[in-house]
């Protein structure tokens, strides 16, 4: 239900009774994150009467009357946290024991919705963002045994060299690349150690700030790009090394 009150007028405000959450620099990609995201665009106008009317009559004995005046006033579900004793004054409750009740049932609420940086400070998160790297690291490991065993098949066992046309196909040519390719998986194995040590400190101290997040997305699409590389060129010399076999 809370995707079609994200895009709710807000009611006038005087002195919130609380912080708002500020918009951070992601705030628009919040929309399909995780549990944030929209159901859809353009706002439900029975959806606001229903949801007040359901949540404020049952506590409240002036219920219907209360949601009428909210209501009126487009206040919609997501403004009710933040609102004031002045604010109900300009909506029309007049009882000062009314508007007592009304703040202290209101104040359980939080104020807007969930910015990106609250949701990457989720469990659920943090656990997602660890389990990319331990996948990552594992499959770098896997790779670098198989270059490593490639290697010394091939500086035992080097296959002849081929003459293609006015091509030479050498072995020399092939060692050197999965050397190179070795070289290069201890760059990213070394990513791969700091993203782990960054996400670890982060999740014992339950803290994280909007540059730690940018830099470990940063670098996780940085490690799949190189590992994606180099997959792809793993491919292309084993590929030519078995059909200089065959």
């Amino acid at each position: 239900m809370q995707g079609h009150f994200m895009s709710c007028v807000s009611a006038p405000q005087f002195d919130a009774n609380k912080d708002f959450r500020p918009k951070g620099l992601f705030y628009e990609g919040n929309n399909g994150f995780l549990r944030c995201g929209r159901k859809g665009k353009h706002r439900n106008g029975q959806a606001d009467p229903a949801l007040l009317m359901t949540w404020l009559t049952t506590p409240f004995e002036n219920g219907i009357e209360a949601v009428e005046k909210l209501v009126a006033e487009n206040v919609c579900y997501n403004d009710l946290g933040s609102l004031t004793k002045e604010d109900l004054e300009l909506i029309g409750f007049k009882d000062e024991r009314e508007k007592q009740e009304l703040l202290d049932y209101f104040s359980q609420l939080p104020n807007q919705d969930p910015t990106y940086d609250d949701i990457c400070r989720l469990e659920e998160a943090q656990t997602y963002n660890r389990k990319i790297i331990m996948n990552a690291s594992g499959h770098l490991e896997t790779m670098r045994a198989g270059l490593a065993s490639a290697n010394y098949k091939l500086q035992i066992l080097p296959p002849d060299d081929v003459i293609l046309g006015e091509k030479s196909f050498a072995s020399r040519f092939v060692l050197q690349a999965l050397s190179e390719l070795y070289s290069l998986t201890n760059g990213v194995n070394g990513e791969l150690e700091e993203l782990k040590k960054i996400i670890s400190s982060k999740f014992e101290q339950r803290s994280q700030n909007s540059s730690s997040i940018r830099k470990l997305r940063n670098g996780i699409q940085k490690t799949i790009w190189l590992l994606l590389g180099s997959l792809s060129s793993i491919g292309a010399f084993l590929a030519l090394y078995y059909w200089k076999l065959n």
